[in-house]
């Protein structure tokens, strides 16, 4: 019998990122935290990204933002970096944010999950001021008035893309079929990863080969099944470090692991460190 429980630091409702993604590069948004976000707000700074979009593929570029239901993945496009600000959010902080917004808009840009906007220079100034102002204040325990200054920012920012011109997500070209099965498998990944970590039980859900998958998840994202289950694997496992009191034992168990051994090898395996030393990293005399 478990003598401890996962007694987790409260997750905010709000994640505020500043991110560059390499030519030819994917990103998987599920992997940067425990917190299951449903909707993410994308402001580009520069260069351009293709991600899945209420059906389509949509490049997004400089001086353009989208506001979309969770999409699993983001690519790269073209021949230069892409910069751009991720903001992940739920309905909740939504219906607490947007207050000055009418709230048939907000259900609207909610419920259709795709909005893109193009934004002029002076907006954009104002976006970029507002965004570090977000990024300072969110996480938790920052201090006793950051929630109410990250929902008054978010406020302001929506209601600047409101007056912002509206454009359509462009006509889908591409192989629709295989970029849906990654979206479902890193879904099912995003939900299963505790209990399921082989390739087989994903590949089973989706009614196909191991290999089938795993051929069509390398070629859409350029990582094999294997390494994204394990990347997801080990993401978690840091945030409930960081963010728990729980013990390595009660830990291995909750990510599925045979034994606190099996999981502190996988872990220095892939962290190069022992899950009690990277909790330890930034104690004093550790």
């Amino acid at each position: 019998m478990r003598q401890d429980t996962m007694t987790l630091i409260p997750l905010p409702d709000l994640n505020v990122k500043l991110l560059q993604l390499p030519i030819s590069s994917v990103i998987v948004t599920f992997l940067s935290s425990v917190q299951q976000y449903e909707y993410m707000l994308i402001i580009m700074l520069e260069g351009v990204i293709e991600l899945l979009c209420a059906g389509h593929k949509t490049r997004l570029q400089s001086s353009q933002v989208i506001f979309t239901k969770k999409n699993s993945f983001i690519k790269s496009y073209g021949n230069r970096d892409a910069r751009f600000w991720m903001v992940s959010f739920n309905r909740h902080f939504i219906i607490n944010s947007l207050y000055t917004i009418h709230p048939p808009v907000i259900s609207k840009m909610a419920d259709n999950g795709c909005h893109r906007f193009q934004i002029d220079g002076d907006t954009q100034k104002i976006i970029k001021k507002l965004l570090f102002l977000l990024e300072k204040n969110s996480g938790p325990s920052i201090s006793p008035n950051s929630a109410t200054i990250c929902q008054l920012t978010f406020n302001l920012m929506c209601s600047c893309l409101a007056e912002s011109e509206i454009i359509k997500p462009a006509a889908y070209h591409g192989n629709a079929r295989k970029e849906t099965i990654t979206v479902k498998f890193l879904n099912l990944v995003s939900a299963k990863v505790l209990t399921h970590h082989d390739v087989r039980y994903y590949a089973d859900s989706l009614c196909m080969t191991q290999g089938n998958l795993t051929k069509i998840i390398k070629e859409v994202t350029g990582i094999t099944p294997k390494t994204l289950i394990e990347q997801a694997l080990i993401n978690t496992a840091k945030e409930m470090l960081d963010k728990s009191l729980i013990t390595i034992y009660t830990l291995a168990e909750e990510l599925g692991f045979k034994s606190s051994s099996a999981f502190i090898n996988f872990f220095r395996r892939h962290s190069g460190t022992t899950p009690a030393d990277y909790r330890n990293r930034n104690i004093p005399g550790k």
